[in-house]
């Protein structure tokens, strides 16, 4: 398999508090991997450092042999959607149409091949309906159906997100996962996640982070191995569901 992601001796602090410490992994084209591990264990971090919105104390991180700069216009990013004005008077199209904005513009003009992108993904989402609708007003599984939107319409080659079924009940977070499972025959996934009793079932590789990486395939997966992370007693659940 091709790799497309090197990181190696990575290593991060904030203030003096060290976050990650010689972390190295290959990433190949097509994977689908999760980080778990508890709060503050750096996975937020590593994404963030994936993305270039930070640089690394030591050690590096080449993305189709580029820095995360250089390499961002290839990778699309979704948020966790509480990061967004709930109340903020914005349609469901203009959301995604914003996955195509490089700067800040308050009267942006977008092209018709860019409009029928943008509808083209909608509607492999399922969210075309939605298009004139307020995204303050769409469910948590609707909302996350656009922000993913919003971050394909640009053509990435790499979908990373962070907590994307946080807050969501089973139900929409086995949507969620379907839907990324169906992406991944195109893209390389890369996520955060707290449910890996969840997750562990879609993705074929978890990396567990805790200020260090350890990465297993997701059958290897198993209560030991968790406990040793968080520090205290980790059960893995499996969700079921009936859609």
């Amino acid at each position: 398999m091709e790799k497309i992601i090197e990181i190696k001796n990575l290593f991060f602090s904030y203030e003096e508090a060290l976050i990650l410490e010689d972390i190295s992994i290959d990433i190949m084209k097509n994977d689908f991997i999760v980080f778990i591990g508890p709060n503050g264990g750096g996975k937020t971090t590593l994404l963030r450092l994936l993305l270039g919105f930070i640089k690394p104390d030591k050690g590096s991180i080449a993305i189709f042999s580029k820095n995360p700069v250089q390499a961002r216009i290839k990778m699309g990013y979704v948020p966790q959607y509480s990061e967004f004005d709930k109340e903020f008077p914005i349609t469901v199209i203009d959301v995604v149409l914003g996955g195509l904005l490089k700067t800040t513009s308050f009267f942006p003009r977008f092209k018709k091949e860019e409009k029928e992108k943008a509808e083209e993904i909608m509607k492999k989402l399922e969210i075309l309906p939605f298009g004139k609708k307020r995204f303050g007003e769409l469910s948590g599984g609707q909302k996350q159906r656009v922000l993913i939107a919003r971050a394909l319409v640009s053509s990435p080659e790499i979908l990373i997100l962070d907590e994307p079924t946080a807050s969501v009940d089973p139900t929409v977070e086995k949507e969620v996962y379907e839907i990324l499972k169906d992406l991944n025959k195109d893209l390389t996934v890369i996520l955060v996640s707290h449910d890996i009793g969840f997750v562990s079932s879609y993705v074929s590789r978890v990396g567990c982070l805790n200020k260090r990486l350890v990465v297993h395939h997701s059958e290897e997966i198993s209560k030991i191995s968790m406990t040793g992370f968080y520090e205290r007693s980790v059960h893995i659940l499996q969700h079921t569901c009936h859609l």
